[in-house]
């Protein structure tokens, strides 16, 4: 596994910022960003995270153009609005609402990719303790009833993220992985070596953007953008957090 350069991150905020504003621009004057879109997109969340698995493992020659960082966004990102736009056809010739090809698209990619990856599975009993720690985490601010970090949605992105620092975590004091990023690098090096540390730190920042967000002073023409980085930031947990939990049980 590489380590991510600051030239990289550049590289691919900027392709973020770019997709995400032509998105907004074009995509969401079609269609809203509802409950359908979410579950429109849903699959290809864990369509990119099994491609890149498969990358990982050499099922698929690791290239940066389609199933690796930063391709693989871009890959899923793709074909999600190949799928919507057929699905806007179909739905003006025959009343099929326009979410369902999209989704049956990514759902059989899913399907495709997660087949082949069952194969190199050899340790599933590895995949059991970053959720049930994440889950631990999201419950307390769910159960307390601290606001607004109780919102349904807003228990997600903490479960997300906590999903991600819970498998780095076990992935990196207990399997011997690395850590590719710089940021915790350093986290890890400079607190003792142990990436739990990891956990408070994804955790402080996650309620911090949370708080941010529910804060923000929105007005109708804001709504768009404040769901968009609501779905950002749960894809930016979950995505990793999924391939981190999954990766140790690929291993003999």
């Amino acid at each position: 596994m590489g380590v991510y350069s600051v030239t990289d991150y550049i590289i691919y905020l900027l392709i973020l910022v770019v997709v995400l504003d032509l998105i907004r621009r074009f995509l969401f004057s079609y269609i809203e960003l509802d409950r359908k879109f979410i579950i429109l997109i849903s699959p290809y969340i864990f369509l990119g995270v099994f491609v890149r698995l498969l990358a990982d493992v050499g099922f698929f020659e690791r290239s940066q153009m389609w199933n690796i960082t930063p391709g693989v966004y871009i890959l899923c990102v793709a074909v999600g609005l190949a799928g919507i736009l057929l699905g806007l056809l179909l739905e003006k010739t025959t009343g099929l609402e326009y979410w369902v090809p999209p989704f049956l698209l990514g759902l059989a990619g899913v399907f495709y990719t997660g087949f082949h990856l069952f194969a190199y599975i050899t340790s599933p009993d590895r995949i059991i303790y970053p959720p049930l720690m994440a889950a631990a985490v999201a419950l307390f601010f769910k159960i307390a009833g601290f606001k607004p970090f109780n919102k349904t949605d807003n228990f997600l992105l903490i479960f997300a993220h906590m999903l991600d620092a819970s498998s780095t975590f076990i992935a990196y004091d207990f399997y011997g992985f690395q850590e590719e990023h710089l940021l915790p690098r350093f986290l890890i090096r400079f607190l003792g070596g142990s990436a739990f540390v990891m956990i408070p730190a994804k955790l402080a920042i996650v309620l911090v953007v949370i708080y941010a967000l529910e804060k923000y002073n929105l007005d109708e023409e804001d709504e768009t953008v404040y769901r968009m980085l609501k779905v950002l930031v749960f894809i930016l947990g979950i995505g990793p957090g999924t391939r981190n939990t999954l990766l140790p049980a690929l291993i003999p």
